[in-house]
């Protein structure tokens, strides 16, 4: 797959689905920004607290599999078949219940601080939903043209 330079365009939303799962084509631009010749920018993907290790441990993938595998694939279309074979449908609606359920005002203090400090560009009290203030950094640094 070609790289990607997450300084020139934001990863995918988060509600962009693949195999029925939120945050997958997230993460894969987010993979594809480490590709030689691509740029992370300001993404990470090896926080133990975050959307991506969350999604990848409830699917039961090794976050460095699927680095592997955009790593070796020609196209996404390899990536998603890879991943459809892996994912058990069920635990799709589960996982997305629970990114679409994850409220800010729920947060204990230290991860909502922690929130905000990985999401600058987002205020405090803007949005309600934790999925929103992902979505609303990337529009506060630009507009997305992948």
């Amino acid at each position: 797959m070609e790289p990607l330079d997450l300084s020139r365009s934001a990863p995918r939303p988060t509600r962009d689905m693949i195999a029925g799962v939120m945050f997958l084509p997230r993460t894969i631009d987010k993979l594809r920004g480490e590709l030689p010749g691509g740029n992370l920018n300001r993404y990470l993907t090896d926080y133990d607290r975050g959307f991506t290790s969350y999604v990848m441990y409830k699917l039961g993938i090794k976050l460095d599999d699927l680095r592997a595998v955009i790593a070796s694939a020609s196209t996404e279309d390899e990536v998603v078949a890879w991943l459809t074979e892996r994912i058990d449908p069920v635990k799709g609606p589960a996982i997305n219940a629970r990114l679409e359920g994850m409220r800010v005002d729920s947060m204990q203090p230290e991860d909502r601080a922690l929130l905000f400090e990985r999401h600058p560009n987002v205020s405090p009290g803007d949005h309600d939903l934790v999925i929103d203030v992902v979505d609303a950094e990337d529009q506060a640094i630009g507009s997305r043209t992948l």
